[in-house]
């Protein structure tokens, strides 16, 4: 298991959660849907409520500052500036 973090929808705390795999957290991402207040289920049976989706999952050695830039990146691709 590979552990990620989620940023909480008060928008400065993060929970982290255990995931197989980046492909397995970002399923749980999508189907959770776009938004904050979501709840997460990840791979370990860990419930995660008030989740800010919009932030996507962040692993656990990446950088929290503009997170903005990284869900771009994620998204379009490129690299942060």
């Amino acid at each position: 298991m590979k552990t990620f973090r989620v940023q909480l929808d008060c928008g400065c705390c993060y929970a982290n959660v255990q995931f197989k795999s980046r492909k397995s957290a970002d399923k749980v991402i999508v189907k959770a849907g776009l938004g904050n207040g979501r709840t997460l289920v990840d791979d370990a049976g860990q419930v995660v409520e008030g989740v800010d989706t919009f932030y996507g999952i962040i692993e656990e050695d990446e950088s929290t500052e503009n997170p903005l830039g990284r869900l771009f990146n994620q998204t379009f691709g490129g690299e942060n500036e």
